[in-house]
This record gives C-alpha cells, structure tokens and sequence, in this order.
C-alpha cells in the first residue's frame, strides 16, 4: 500500500482519501487509475526525471544517493 500511497501523492491524477472514503474504495481507485495510466503509455517504461534529463549520469547520481549518510526518509524524497 506503501508505494500507492506514494504514487498517488506523485501524481495530479489521483485525489486523496476522502474522508468518507473507506480504505477499500480508496485502494481499488488507486489500482484504476494506475491501471489506466499504465495501458495508456506509449512511452519507455523509464523512470520521468531520466527522460527528462537523459545527459545526466543516472547510475552515478543513484549511487551518490544509496551512498548518503541520510536517513531513508531523506533519500525517497
């Protein structure tokens, strides 16, 4: 539910949990939408900021960040 969680907050396209939501609709509209974001790519399956940036050297800047001394909190920001 985690990595949802963090997808919906990635993106404009997902709205957050309603307050009279129950955690079960929540989850399932979550799934759709991925669901129809997904199937309705045309584009590499790469992640945004590489294609974005494509000069930039990817496994270098990945390493760097494996390689901080911050907390997992920091890095998955």
């Amino acid at each position: 539910m985690e990595y949802m969680r963090r997808f919906a907050m990635d993106t404009a396209c997902i709205a957050r949990q309603g307050q009279t939501e129950s955690r079960t609709v929540y989850k399932r509209r979550i799934y759709n939408t991925m669901c129809s974001l997904l199937s309705e790519t045309t584009e590499s399956s790469g992640m945004r900021v590489t294609r974005l940036w494509p000069n930039t050297d990817w496994a270098r800047v990945w390493w760097n960040l494996q390689e901080a001394p911050v907390s997992e909190a920091t890095k998955a920001t």
